[in-house]
């Protein structure tokens, strides 16, 4: 499966979905985020979206970028 996309694209899936994250929760409390069950579900899928993507990067690109 990991051959199907690149890891570039797998990189952009991940900034996409912390922007997405970003902008949900942009001047939202924790209360009010709580409160919120569709926000709540949404931020929790995104998360395993980027979860997965960062599971499927390549050794390689992992070993380019040691630090991060």
């Amino acid at each position: 499966m990991r051959d199907k996309i690149g890891d570039d694209a797998r990189i952009c899936h991940i900034i996409e979905y912390i922007n997405e994250i970003e902008t949900a929760i942009n001047g939202v409390n924790y209360e009010a985020f709580c409160d919120n069950h569709v926000l709540r579900i949404a931020v929790v899928k995104w998360l395993e979206i980027i979860g997965e993507a960062a599971n499927n990067i390549t050794d390689e690109t992992r070993s380019n970028y040691p630090r991060c």
